[in-house]
């Protein structure tokens, strides 16, 4: 991955033309069998997070190399609305997560056009893999359901959940049924309620507003059912679904840090029903088609910057199986 092939640009896309899009592309190399090209990765970054995130990650496969044998994919990312060097688009209008989904379908049409030169209407011959942080994981299940057999792999890190708040996770002190002599050793009302505040406050709820300006509030429109209808790719036995998650202690240590939130709260409610859903969230695709949830040791949520050897290393296994896969079915 030498430095002089990178490519830093912008592009308009149609829902927004006068406010273009920052993106970072890097060239692939070699072909499939049969001539195809290789796969487009694409890094979906987190609410408000930038591009940037990947780099270490990007540094390390730059170091180690691709493992021999395999394709090397181009690779492209990107920054939302209002996140990193991308601007933000007028507040008065509504943004949402299918909006954000879209938004990345005129990308992927649009680089693809000029540096792989595939035309926009044969753009669902070009296969994509996503690896994707926290919020990045909803734009990539909605991606992959809205334009089906157009993604053959995923690799999820630490999704966010499409079925709750947060805050809900909590008990509510405040609620008719509440019974305080039911909560664990060093939990206590006073400690709920404002945890429930904080996660209220935080820019990470989706009742929240934050810099992307997504409104991601109506989730449940798009994602009635999570870990449902199952995902269909491009070829047989795809797509590929790796799911990673953090490591408790380190993520409500972290969370304590950011929101003040206590890592008790987060370690007995938080961390264990979110692992919960991970594990329905890996119904997308059928048992032998899936690894994880696998917990990334030592890491809290930003994976990518806390673990960026271990999401490359989960990368490269990803795309090792799915060229077996690919060769398997020519």
């Amino acid at each position: 991955m030498a430095a002089n092939k990178i490519h830093y640009g912008k592009i308009a896309i149609p829902s927004q033309p006068a406010t273009p899009i920052h993106y970072t592309f890097v060239p692939g190399s070699g072909q499939l069998k049969n001539g195809l090209e290789p796969p487009l990765v694409v890094f979906l970054s987190g609410l408000t997070d930038p591009r940037k995130i990947w780099t270490p990650m990007l540094r390390v496969i730059k170091e180690d190399g691709w493992v021999q044998g395999i394709f090397q994919p181009a690779m492209l990312l990107y920054d939302r609305f209002g996140s990193g060097e991308t601007a933000e688009i007028p507040a008065t209008e509504i943004h949402d997560a299918m909006d954000a989904t879209n938004d990345l379908r005129n990308l992927i049409v649009g680089v693809s056009e000029k540096h792989l030169k595939i035309v926009p209407n044969e753009i669902d011959s070009l296969p994509i893999i996503f690896v994707a942080l926290s919020f990045g994981g909803v734009i990539a299940e909605l991606y992959a359901k809205k334009y089906p057999s157009t993604v053959i792999g995923l690799l999820l890190l630490d999704p966010a959940p499409t079925d709750t708040d947060g805050e809900s996770w909590l008990p509510n002190p405040d609620a008719p049924d509440f019974k305080p002599e039911t909560l664990p050793d060093g939990v206590t009302t006073i400690m709920l309620r404002k945890a429930r505040a904080q996660h209220r406050a935080s820019p990470y709820n989706p009742n929240t507003p934050n810099k992307e300006g997504i409104k991601w509030d109506n989730l449940s429109t798009y994602i009635p059912e999570v870990g449902r209808p199952q995902l269909m790719g491009p070829w047989k036995k795809t797509p590929l679904l790796t799911i990673m998650t953090h490591d408790p202690v380190p993520f409500a240590e972290q969370v304590d840090k950011l929101t003040g939130i206590p890592a008790l709260l987060t370690l007995t409610y938080n961390s264990p029903k979110w692992f919960i859903y991970l594990e329905k969230l890996a119904n997308l695709v059928p048992s032998h088609l899936r690894k994880g949830p696998i917990v990334a040791k030592g890491s809290g949520h930003f994976i990518p910057l806390e673990q960026p050897r271990l999401v490359a290393t989960e990368l490269k296994e990803l795309i090792k199986k799915l060229q077996a896969v690919r060769n398997s079915n020519l």
